[in-house]
């Protein structure tokens, strides 16, 4: 590993707190590298900076980046795998981040991973933008965001055979305590020829519930007396905390005919402290398609847009 006799890193962090913030600083790009048998090559200086290597090795590359209008300087890490070569979109893995001296706090980094065999491909993404990198950070641009997927290609909707993904985003107060959040949960399996079964989370809170609402489940159970046993109405004003539960299952029974079940689960986890929120069921649909109940689809099930597409069995 090669040092260049510049200024350590360590001790110019030391110095960030003696530099002033400067207004309207630009932000520094990622993947303006690639890499030949593990020596990482930065790639021309973005425009308005000026950069220094000062530190490389084997997968590896500290460097300086000085925004020329403002004097700010940030430190550019990036990581990857020993003897890689290609493109950043091309490797396995890589992790890049980026300083700015100067500042109280902050970071802007991604670290992508991404692995196939036989069975398929895993891929995993953490992106953070927090501090200086994010000063109003809001629902189109999260402090975090963190993706995992596995299925034969991630870049596609869900197929027949086995898909598992799961993305969170994240948004944090001056503490770094999450105050809004965006989770969503989908996996996908195959049964074998046509018959299938999908499984769905979607949670969404704060800045992610970007206006009130209400999901209507009918009832479909009921006790001797006709009581409703299942079903109900939960409603939610902006920025509550609320998660729906899909389930959807398809068998083909042969001269049975086919056999579909669907669930639906939803809670106002602001409100109802016990969780339990309203449910439903369906021995005879799996999706929740186009009605005539008040929001539009067809009963037992409900759906409403801060939750994405309504979901089908694939």
């Amino acid at each position: 590993m090669k040092l260049k006799s510049l200024v350590g890193v360590t001790s110019l962090a030391s110095l960030s707190m003696l530099l002033p913030l400067a207004a309207n600083a630009a932000t520094p790009l990622f993947d303006q590298w690639s890499v030949t048998n593990g020596t990482v090559n930065p790639s021309a200086c973005q425009s308005g900076f000026s950069c220094e290597v000062l530190t490389d090795g084997n997968g590896f590359l500290q460097r300086q980046m000085i925004e020329t209008a403002t004097g700010i300087t940030y430190i550019q890490t990036v990581i990857t795998d020993v003897n890689a070569s290609g493109n950043p979109s091309a490797l396995g893995y890589r992790d890049e981040s980026f300083v700015r001296l100067g500042s109280s706090n902050g970071i802007l980094s991604h670290q992508i991973m991404s692995q196939t065999d036989s069975s398929g491909t895993f891929t995993s993404s953490t992106a953070l933008a927090n501090g200086w990198a994010n000063p109003s950070p809001n629902a189109a641009n999260p402090n975090m965001t963190i993706q995992q997927c596995f299925r034969s290609d991630c870049n596609t909707a869900p197929n027949s055979d086995f898909d598992n993904t799961f993305t969170m985003l994240l948004i944090s107060d001056s503490s770094g305590n999450a105050t809004d959040r965006s989770m969503t949960i989908d996996q996908s399996v195959g049964l074998g020829g046509t018959d299938s079964q999908r499984f769905l989370l979607q949670q969404r809170q704060g800045a992610f519930t970007t206006s009130g609402g209400s999901i209507t489940l009918t009832p479909t159970s009921f006790d001797t007396n006709g009581n409703p046993l299942n079903g109900g109405q939960v409603t939610w004003v902006a920025g509550n905390d609320v998660m729906v539960r899909w389930i959807g299952q398809r068998i083909d029974l042969g001269a049975q005919g086919v056999s579909q079940f669907g669930f639906e689960g939803v809670v106002n986890n602001t409100t109802d402290a016990t969780g339990v929120g309203a449910s439903t069921f369906s021995t005879t649909s799996t999706g929740i398609t186009t009605g005539t109940n008040g929001n539009g689809y067809a009963e037992p099930f409900d759906w409403h847009s801060v939750f994405g597409t309504a979901p089908t069995v694939p």
